[in-house]
């Protein structure tokens, strides 16, 4: 598998200006539709809508942010303070979500291994489990009559 290295310079304020020109909805084909933009690579189309399409443009969103991106395949792992940044927590917490087996990890000698594709997956879980508990307290509230 391929290793793309993040490039040696700073993220610049050229980029991001350009970033953030490139990303802002005027720029897009069809106005402030998310992920409808114009994007070529060579030559060539890539459709609006597509992985590489969102991936690019999500890419551009947090350059325009300041923000400097890495792209790495969600099949790499990481140490529990990687995932435990990607899951905004603390790393004792990840460790206990490791250990409670909510998330599938395995030792390498005294350190503890996450895949990435694993904490995004535990991510969607949580947040989708939110909603769901939000869905059900606004339907509760609505049932006592407290919007009013």
């Amino acid at each position: 598998m391929p290793i793309v290295e993040p490039p040696h310079k700073a993220l610049s304020q050229k980029d991001i200006v350009f970033a953030r020109e490139s990303a802002s909805p005027a720029s897009r084909k069809g106005g402030s539709k998310k992920g409808a933009f114009d994007l070529q690579i060579n030559g060539n189309h890539v459709p609006a809508g597509s992985y590489l399409s969102h991936l690019v443009l999500s890419c551009l969103e947090f350059i325009a942010e300041g923000h400097p991106v890495t792209v790495v395949p969600v099949e790499d792992e990481i140490g529990t303070q990687e995932a435990a940044d990607m899951l905004k927590v603390s790393r004792p917490y990840m460790v206990k979500l490791l250990d409670s087996n909510a998330l599938p990890s395995r030792k390498v000698g005294v350190q503890r291994r996450v895949k990435i594709q694993d904490v995004l997956d535990y991510k969607a879980r949580e947040k989708e489990a939110r909603i769901k508990v939000l869905g059900e307290l606004a339907a509760e509230g609505q049932r006592l009559n407290l919007g009013e």
